[in-house]
């Protein structure tokens, strides 16, 4: 009987394969450092905005990073707060709405949260169901997501060039594709 063997990588498949990993762990590396920077980026807009009332929209900021190909990746960001996407886009209001289309307890948590006293939670509620909130000038919402990764654009290459250079000095330089999609 004949003894059953593995098939051998031959050297230059292995260090195809180490070169292949090194390169994979450098963009994760990179990746990681760069979802950090864009949450740090969108809680500091949220705070130089006064976005932080009671707290939630800014503890409940999140990033993460996900293998879409072999070789592609994609960093998401964002919020698990409801509050999020009427920040970032705005909230139109109607006019003639004879009921009121906002979560009164929420509006109770703010008005709580930013000391006002708790008459003013119905004619907030009545306002922001009239006329909307964040409009105006053309544009909808404070956009702290979108800015984040605005601020972080620049740092973004360098983050990438540092950890490539790391295992290749010589590491041609590239232009990454950066897309915002809220």
């Amino acid at each position: 009987m004949g003894k059953l063997t593995s098939p051998r990588r031959t050297s230059g498949q292995a260090t195809i394969k180490k070169i292949r990993d090194a390169y994979r762990r450098a963009l994760k590396n990179s990746l990681f450092e760069i979802s950090t920077l864009i949450k740090e980026n969108a809680e500091s807009e949220l705070i130089e905005n006064d976005l932080v009332a009671t707290g939630d929209l800014l503890r409940s900021i999140d990033t993460e990073f996900v293998q879409v190909e072999s070789f592609g990746y994609q960093i998401n960001i964002g919020a698990l707060d409801e509050a999020a996407i009427y920040v970032e886009g705005g909230r139109l209001g109607i006019s003639d709405a004879k009921e009121f289309n906002v979560p009164i307890s929420e509006i109770i948590r703010w008005v709580n949260a930013k000391g006002l006293p708790e008459e003013s939670v119905f004619p907030i509620a009545r306002k922001i169901t009239r006329d909307g909130f964040y409009t105006g000038k053309g544009d909808r919402g404070k956009h702290p997501f979108e800015k984040a990764v605005e601020k972080a654009e620049n740092q973004i290459e360098e983050i990438l060039e540092k950890h490539l250079r790391q295992i290749s000095p010589d590491a041609p330089s590239f232009e990454p594709d950066i897309n915002f999609r809220s």
